[in-house]
């Protein structure tokens, strides 16, 4: 899915639109009786931090993270795929059956999407901290103020 997703950043720390995106996979794979492709792997479960999620997902990230598959961006906590590594898995993909890969990158666009979203709301949570509208209402402190 990562090569799929090339150009997404996300935050392993919130690892929620990943979950999503695999659950889907795995939901539209069953629908579309391709759940023989699916690899043993994928076993979904209700997981604290996503809701419902798959099981090991955080450590498949620290596994792709250690072997240079993805990497993070300068001193962030920011994580995209490396470049080297877009090639190499898109060959691997050439291989597999059509129906899959469809299914793979489709997964991986919603994981591109939610962790766009994801990104964006945290940057709106941290700007929006202090008032954003001044109130219409007279305050008595205010007044003090501005006579001092």
């Amino acid at each position: 899915m990562a090569a799929s997703a090339e150009g997404c950043s996300f935050r392993p720390e919130h690892p929620w639109p990943l979950h999503s995106a695999l659950v889907s996979l795995v939901r539209e794979a069953h629908k579309r009786g391709l759940a023989a492709l699916l690899p043993e792997e994928l076993v979904i479960a209700p997981l604290p931090e996503a809701g419902i999620g798959v099981v090991g997902v955080e450590d498949s990230l620290l596994t792709l993270l250690s072997d240079g598959t993805l990497r993070h961006v300068g001193d962030s906590q920011l994580v995209v795929i490396s470049p080297e590594a877009v090639a190499s898995i898109r060959r691997r993909l050439l291989v597999e059956d059509p129906r899959w890969v469809r299914l793979v990158y489709r997964a991986a666009r919603l994981w591109a999407t939610e962790a766009n979203t994801c990104e964006k709301k945290l940057g709106t949570i941290r700007s929006s901290w202090g008032p954003t509208v001044a109130s219409g209402t007279p305050n008595p402190l205010h007044a003090l103020a501005d006579v001092r």
